[in-house]
């Protein structure tokens, strides 16, 4: 079978154009961030997996999660179930806020280092990113004490790697 997330672009696709053109991609990317976390669920996995339950009936149930349902989203969720979908939508809340940061030209990027960031290095590295990607960056920071020192930034498929650790590794690689 297909990658889900081979199946879920065409989907984040259309459903980003008609956000987009509609000028509500602030309403759906809420809107999908919690129909992808709903979806996630034990009882929606239930309900979306059960052949008993008809497409409209489940489609149903999810869109309950969303209180401001945007213009065009129950007929997308209907579509999804009609076509045994449902289950991608986390995929697709994903992509959809990865179409929408390169729409927007932002990047948001997890930076793990072995010990805490104070505010002006924080600063510092978030400037020198934006300036080296041309983009507006955010930064999430988590402290990772087995990097030993250094820093590792990580954002989709871009990663950083200039952590001690990561050094120590490839080194390790070169000697064998």
């Amino acid at each position: 079978m297909a990658d889900l997330q081979t199946l879920a672009r065409p989907y984040a696709v259309a459903a980003f154009r008609h956000a987009q053109g509609a000028a509500a991609l602030d309403a759906w990317d809420t809107a999908l961030e919690r129909l992808g976390a709903a979806a996630r669920t034990d009882a929606a996995q239930v309900v979306i997996k059960a052949p008993q339950v008809p497409a409209d009936t489940a489609a149903g149930v999810l869109a309950g999660v969303v209180s401001e349902a945007p213009d065009g989203l129950q007929a997308f969720l209907r579509l999804l179930a009609e076509y045994d979908r449902l289950a991608l939508l986390p995929a697709i809340a994903a992509q959809f806020a990865r179409l929408r940061r390169d729409a927007e030209n932002r990047l948001d990027a997890t930076v793990r280092t072995a010990m805490p960031v104070d505010d002006a290095a924080a600063q510092s590295l978030q400037a020198a990113l934006a300036r080296q990607l041309g983009r507006e960056v955010s930064l999430q920071f988590e402290d990772d004490p087995e990097l030993i020192g250094g820093v590792v930034i990580e954002s989709g498929d871009i990663v950083i790697d200039a952590s001690l650790r990561g050094d120590l590794e490839r080194l390790a690689q070169q000697l064998h």
